[in-house]
């Protein structure tokens, strides 16, 4: 009867096992959302810099330093050393970064940050978001790409233009620096919706713009205007990144959020306003779900391998885990707990 009952748990123990290593054992949307992260360094666009060094401007507070407090998963855009004291190169230092947090395979969006590197609070704003992901996995639905900060040595070097000029002007360009984004990330990737973040000099606080007479970019902005009482406008800018994306048929839209008029600062909650757009966004997607209704809250079976996913890959050093594993020690812990009670009471009989 005793070998039988071990035999029986034994089974159950390596049931769990197999479960927890796969990430779509119960099924998209319950949990299993795998979270990815690499940068792209394309040749002749060198675009790596060490994050912790950038400050703002009035305050010479050393900005995402101060956000990456926030969360644990923005640790990896940053210079660190490892468990053995070796210094690692961190993602942004490395090139564009960009996280990619994969439920099922629709729907399928992205958030941009820091096309133009002097606007802090829009990749302020990415990166409590790439935190807050990470966080609630299990309210995921699709795939997810953020890339927080498109030009991390444009953001230390407080720059919005680049490359020698605006690259949210010549993102229909394939050969200029936006237009890879748009190229080899977006439309490589295949995603249905677009949202490009920035931050802006203006009397008015908040502003949503949409690529005038593409209707899919005329209504997601006008739903994402009305969710975060921000004003509504068409762009009539040719070369944005939402213009080229919604001429390539996607639905895409511009946020901005008023910083002033000297960049490379963070007022009083742009970060957040910025924050907000982003989820109102999400939220219109579909991509992060609020109700939970019908996922395991708990994150069981999902995988938070950040393993070599390709593309030009920096090897993760902090000590994110498995989200299941905790779980099957504990039943392994309980196993042999059963174990001993039943072999002490099967000798004291």
């Amino acid at each position: 009867m005793y070998k039988k009952f071990i035999w029986i748990v034994t089974c159950l123990m390596l049931l769990v096992f197999a479960f927890t290593l796969n990430d779509n054992a119960f099924g998209a949307g319950s949990g299993g959302t795998d979270v990815s992260f690499w940068f792209y360094n394309w040749t002749g666009f060198d675009t790596g810099a060490n994050i912790s060094q950038i400050k703002d401007n009035i305050s010479q507070i050393k900005v995402f330093e101060k956000f990456n407090s926030e969360g644990l998963l923005t640790q990896v855009l940053f210079d660190h050393y490892d468990s053995n004291g070796n210094f690692v190169k961190g993602l942004a230092s490395n090139g564009t970064p960009i996280f990619k947090f994969n439920n099922s395979d629709e729907p399928r969006s992205i958030v941009i940050a820091g096309t133009h590197g002097n606007e802090y609070p829009s990749e302020a704003a990415a990166f409590k978001l790439i935190n807050t992901l990470y966080e609630n996995k299990y309210k995921i639905k699709g795939t997810i790409y953020v890339i927080p900060m498109s030009n991390p040595k444009a953001a230390l070097e407080v720059q919005r233009e680049y490359f020698g000029y605006d690259p949210n002007r010549v993102a229909n360009n394939s050969s200029t620096f936006s237009g890879h984004i748009v190229n080899e990330v977006v439309l490589k990737e295949n995603v249905s919706y677009v949202g490009d973040f920035h931050t802006m000099y203006d009397t008015r606080l908040k502003l949503i713009f949409a690529a005038s007479g593409y209707p899919k970019s005329e209504k997601i902005s006008k739903v994402i205007a009305d969710k975060t009482n921000s004003e509504y406008y068409l762009s009539p800018n040719k070369g944005t990144i939402t213009v080229t994306c919604a001429e390539h048929n996607l639905s895409s839209f511009t946020a901005e959020v008023e910083d002033g008029n000297n960049y490379g600062i963070i007022l009083p909650n742009r970060d957040q306003w910025s924050y907000e757009q982003m989820l109102a966004y999400l939220d219109y997607t579909q991509n992060y779900v609020e109700d939970s209704n019908n996922r395991n809250s708990s994150g069981f079976g999902a995988n938070s391998d950040l393993s070599d996913v390709g593309h030009d890959f920096v090897s993760n050093t902090f000590p994110i885990s498995r989200t299941g594993f905790p779980l099957l020690f504990l039943l392994f812990l309980l196993f042999l707990l059963i174990c001993g009670f039943y072999s002490w009471n099967k000798n004291n009989k």
